[in-house]
């Protein structure tokens, strides 16, 4: 008999690959909505929270470059992060990802980074959509009290 766990057959997954700042991010396609430029995303009255404002990359106001937003559908609600830089479509196979060394994964603060994919042999964080949206509606629900 064949257990459920032996008929799944992941070899990777297909991810946006963004830069902010000089960190390299990827996210699973499935989990994105919509890519919308800033300027075509400023004429719509929805908010997008920045991803720096998630996690602080540097002590110094960043500067988006090529500011893009994401939207993801999650739970019934659509949350929007604001990203930057843009760079590439990419499949990232199952064997190039490695999780935390344990040491930064008790020290890290947000579970929606979940590890590091390899991409041309260099690093590349890997962000869980779903987690980071629901994190921006914690957050939400937190400032309304």
């Amino acid at each position: 008999m064949t257990t459920a766990l032996q008929k799944i057959n992941i070899d990777g997954f297909k991810a946006l690959v963004f830069r902010m700042q000089d960190i390299q991010f990827a996210a699973d396609l499935e989990q994105i909505n919509e890519l919308h430029e800033m300027p075509q995303w400023q004429k719509t009255e929805e908010e997008a929270v920045p991803l720096d404002r998630l996690i602080p990359l540097t002590t110094i106001p960043i500067v988006y470059k090529e500011p893009h937003v994401i939207t993801i559908n999650y739970q019934g609600t659509r949350v929007s992060v604001q990203i930057d830089q843009p760079e590439d479509i990419t499949f990232i196979p199952i064997d190039a990802i490695r999780s935390f060394p344990p040491l930064v994964d008790n020290l890290r603060q947000h579970l929606w980074l979940w590890g590091v994919g390899l991409i041309n042999d260099k690093p590349v964080l890997l962000i869980d959509c779903h987690k980071m949206a629901a994190e921006c509606l914690s957050n939400q629900e937190a400032a309304w009290h």
